[in-house]
């Protein structure tokens, strides 16, 4: 092997490696960070018990109250609970596919239908 061959296998060695790491970091140099919040907010005249959103349970929520933002991943899911007299029960869906910084409230009116929201 003559030195101009080992000099041009040295360079595609370097090209490739080059070629690798970008290809490597690109995908992390294009993501956008995403942080999507909801919040359950009764409107509703009665308490309503076992309050799930998606994955995550927010427990019983009385008439007037909001309860603390709590992460979500992004995609569609369910929300449910029942009136503390299992009277009425509960059902709805949400969808947040928003990127970025994201916050959401699920309101429960008084007429009993759920209102999803962007608060930013």
């Amino acid at each position: 092997m003559t030195l101009t061959s080992k000099i041009r296998k040295q360079r595609t060695y370097k090209l490739q490696h080059s070629l690798l790491a970008v290809l490597l970091l690109l995908p992390l140099a294009c993501s956008k960070e995403t942080d999507l919040q909801i919040r359950f907010q009764n409107n509703y005249s009665k308490t309503i018990n076992n309050v799930v959103i998606g994955p995550d349970n927010f427990g019983n929520v009385a008439p007037g109250q909001t309860t603390a933002y709590i992460s979500i991943p992004d995609g569609s899911g369910t929300i449910s609970g029942v009136t503390s007299d299992s009277l009425y029960k509960l059902t709805g869906t949400y969808s947040v596919t928003e990127h970025g910084k994201h916050s959401y409230t699920a309101t429960l009116d008084s007429a009993g239908t759920i209102v999803t929201s962007v608060d930013n």
